[in-house]
């Protein structure tokens, strides 16, 4: 065997092994199931990557993802098969995380529209808009664009993914209210 053919089977077996151990790593970050058969979510395996607020500031992703999520809405416009596919990957991590209730809402609208229908559910309600996917990301899918967040304030987090019409909108429960509960400790 010569000495290139020799040392392309390491690389190769090398690489293998780094791809078994990144993904140990991931999986070993994904909240787990406890005792009493519900899913242990406390954030950890959401990368701590900083997102810019509208007022200059930054805030870590991980302060903004609260233990649950009280609402999910998922609208879908002109059968994109982009927004489709998205929403696919939304559904997927309801389904590994069990941290998202989804509530449909029809079709079409825009941001002050979910805007209002958000104040409505939760009044006080602040946003952030997620046009290029950042914290869809953050949570484990894989969208290829860029990531950008602009946050609007820090009580209830919504994310609005917007592209000729189609949306997806994400509204988390009250921040502060996680922050002044008597919550048991994190493990």
């Amino acid at each position: 065997m010569n000495p290139m053919t020799r040392f392309g089977s390491v690389l190769g077996v090398v690489a293998l092994f780094g791809l078994a151990l990144a993904t140990l790593i991931h999986r070993s970050q994904l909240p787990t199931e406890g005792s009493d058969g519900e899913v242990d979510f406390a954030g950890a395996h959401i990368p701590d990557i900083e997102v810019d607020r509208q007022d200059g500031s930054n805030v870590a992703i991980r302060e903004m993802v609260p233990d649950g999520v009280s609402l999910v809405f998922l609208v879908s416009v002109n059968d994109c098969l982009v927004c489709q596919a998205e929403i696919t990957q939304w559904r997927d991590l309801v389904n590994r995380h069990s941290i998202f209730t989804i509530v449909p809402v029809g079709v079409g609208g825009d941001r002050n529209t979910y805007r209002e229908m958000a104040e409505r559910e939760i009044p006080g309600s602040e946003f952030v808009f997620d046009d290029d996917h950042a914290l869809l990301t953050a949570l484990g899918a894989k969208p290829a664009t860029p990531t950008r967040i602009l946050l609007d304030g820090t009580r209830v987090v919504a994310v609005s993914q917007e592209r000729s019409g189609d949306a997806l909108l994400i509204a988390t429960q009250d921040l502060l209210r996680r922050k002044e509960s008597a919550m048991p400790p994190m493990k």
